[in-house]
């Protein structure tokens, strides 16, 4: 049996199965309406010759089995979500192994006989009853006699939310969710010969934990009925606004245009802190500052689209222990606010504090460039993480050095929210999602994430703006290297011992010539060379990259697309090619749907770089 979880992303699993039995997936934690879909195929690039499709298990029964012969290995995949949303959450090679029940009997054997095994098989341990709520578990059982290879199976019973089973080993680790108690638990063992054991059944229950674990995110300065604007008690109006249908609105008939609305501070913040203040904004005219005050006033900007909605206060300029937030509008000023939130950030602030690292770069699609824009295509609505005050960022910005939009500096970090600026673009890009599938991770070292976003548009390896450590191209040769050098020393200068844990790429649609790219010295050894180039000079950590579309075929439409992405394909850790795979490397295929033009762009919509970037973060932290 498959033993899946819908919260978990991107695992990779070897499963062995026996021809003649059914085998059961199970995928549990499923949202109401989410469905599960298993497909196997003979490699990554064909089509799948099995896909089962169901609102629970799926049963693979012996007559759809057997168009797999026996003694080959294929590549399955575990999908779940709704109709235009689904992940892979396990992936993997699936080997056909020979019926349990052989068709002809073995003949009797002399028990005297030194050929016969001396030992019957047998699995022996016993599985820890009691698990706790966030704190890790983990059980391996011992397998003795019988003839190796050995295949694990969980006979029966469902794992409680969080714990996996390894079929190759018969581990059982994870982090458990959810109290819960699971029982009739049954793990067995077949051996090569088809002998199979058990273990007596057991239970696993799960009680809550003692605490917070990891590293808590900075709380809101407001209670949730201050910032849902059920509580105002704490809100001076000054004749200027007025609370209506959970918003903040001004201005308000006969009142005092340009007066600020001023929300008092349950305490004084502490002078030399980083602090944040974010809010929904809808606005029709003018413009709003956001500032603490009360002593003195926080530097601000003119907030003059509902996009721009927050505002970061530096360190250096937490200058006074203020009292309040202000909401200054101008004199001309119409528009509301709500969901208002303040943080103080010392504790995740990567100027302070140890932070872990991913890289996410490339070309466009692992930038903010080619995506709706912001406030003319995509409401704020369509930002699909929510913000952490964990997840920092720290931005390219190679033209220009600053993003006033976004209020963004070159090589500085800053809390990320969409829309982020790698580039001069207010886009979504696929950083933030990327980041939200790893915070969790990080925030359980004790650490806060940092982004480096180092997207570039028309980035690649042939003779574009180009990423390779050893280019000539003129002007733009290792241009994209250096870009990533001057970032990695900004990052070794803000002090603290950040850790560089993984990196995410996007490469491939801007070096598209239509011939063999695994020939010597194209593509593939240009990638492959990349990858070592990190490694040896960046951190010596995992990796994943976006392949091209699988929409896209760039004119003249004679398969190039197709041939890249079949290439890229070849670099997976788990693809079997022993010429090209990369250890510690995935490779994501974007969903298809997400496109943003037709056959010859190779760009996506909003919601299609938000899906792209939960995915490679998925495939990352599966090799975390």
């Amino acid at each position: 049996m498959i033993d899946a979880q819908a919260a978990q992303r991107g695992l990779s699993r070897r499963l062995a199965y026996f021809c003649g039995e059914t085998l059961r997936v199970r995928v549990s934690g499923l949202a109401p309406g989410q469905f599960v879909t298993v497909t196997v195929a003979e490699d990554h690039v064909q089509a799948p010759l099995i896909q089962r499709t169901a609102e629970g298990d799926v049963d693979l029964d012996p007559e759809t089995l057997e168009v797999l012969e026996e003694g080959r290995s294929y590549v399955y995949n575990v999908w779940a979500g709704v109709a235009d949303n689904i992940s892979v959450l396990m992936h993997g090679e699936m080997v056909a192994r020979r019926s349990v029940q052989p068709l002809i009997a073995p003949e009797p054997q002399d028990p005297q006989d030194p050929q016969d095994p001396s030992d019957p098989l047998a699995l022996t341990g016993t599985p820890a009853s009691a698990a706790t709520v966030g704190v890790a578990y983990s059980f391996s059982p011992d397998v003795s006699g019988g003839t190796a290879p050995y295949s694990f199976t969980l006979v029966s019973g469902q794992l409680p939310a969080g714990l996996l089973f390894d079929p190759s080993s018969g581990a059982i680790a994870g982090t458990p969710t959810e109290v819960e108690t699971r029982s009739g638990l049954v793990l067995g063992v077949t051996d090569a010969d088809g002998a199979s054991v058990s273990l007596a059944a057991f239970a696993i229950s799960v009680a809550a934990g003692a605490g917070p674990v990891g590293l808590m995110a900075p709380p809101n300065l407001f209670t949730a009925a201050q910032s849902s604007l059920d509580d105002v008690a704490h809100i001076d109006l000054q004749g200027n606004w007025e609370v209506a249908n959970g918003r903040l609105r001004s201005p308000v008939a006969g009142g005092t245009a340009g007066q600020a609305a001023r929300l008092s501070l349950a305490a004084a913040l502490t002078p030399g802190h980083a602090h944040f203040i974010r809010f929904d904004q809808e606005v029709s005219a003018g413009s709003l500052r956001a500032r603490f005050a009360a002593p003195g006033l926080s530097p601000s900007r003119q907030l003059t689209a509902p996009y721009m909605d927050h505002e970061v206060i530096p360190a250096a300029d937490m200058t006074s222990a203020a009292t309040r937030l202000d909401l200054q509008p101008s004199t001309d000023y119409d528009g509301s606010v709500g969901a208002i939130a303040a943080y103080d950030l010392s504790t995740v602030d990567p100027n302070l504090v140890a932070s872990d690292v991913i890289i996410v770069g490339g070309d466009s699609n692992s930038a903010n460039a080619t995506s709706e824009r912001f406030g003319d295509e995509i409401p704020t609505s369509a930002r699909e993480t929510a913000f952490d005050p964990r997840i920092w960022y720290m931005p390219c910005l190679r033209a220009t050095g600053n993003y006033p939009t976004t209020d963004s500096v070159r090589h500085v970090p800053q809390p990320c929210i969409e829309p982020v600026a790698a580039v001069e673009a207010r886009r979504m890009s696929p950083v933030h999602a990327v980041a939200g599938a790893l915070v969790g991770w990080s925030a359980a070292r004790g650490r806060p994430l940092l982004v480096m976003a180092l997207g570039d548009p028309g980035s690649g390896f042939m003779n574009t703006e180009d990423w390779r450590k050893s280019s000539a191209v003129a002007t733009t040769g290792s241009r994209m290297w250096s870009e990533l050098l001057a970032m990695k020393a900004a990052l070794d200068a803000l002090g603290p011992a950040h850790e560089i844990v993984g990196m995410v790429w996007s490469q491939g649609a801007n070096d598209l010539f239509g011939g063999d790219y695994s020939v010597s010295g194209q593509w593939m050894d240009q990638m492959r060379q990349f990858v070592s180039d990190l490694r040896s000079d960046i951190a010596d950590v995992p990796m994943v990259m976006w392949s091209v579309g699988q929409h896209y075929e760039p004119a003249p439409y004679d398969g190039r697309g197709a041939a890249m992405r079949a290439a890229q394909l070849r670099l997976d850790q788990d693809s079997g090619d022993a010429a090209w795979a990369i250890d510690r490397f995935r490779v994501v295929v974007p969903e298809t749907g997400n496109e943003l033009g037709g056959a010859d762009d190779p760009h996506y919509t909003a919601h299609g770089m938000q899906q792209n970037g939960r995915d490679a973060g998925a495939a990352l932290l599966s090799l975390l």
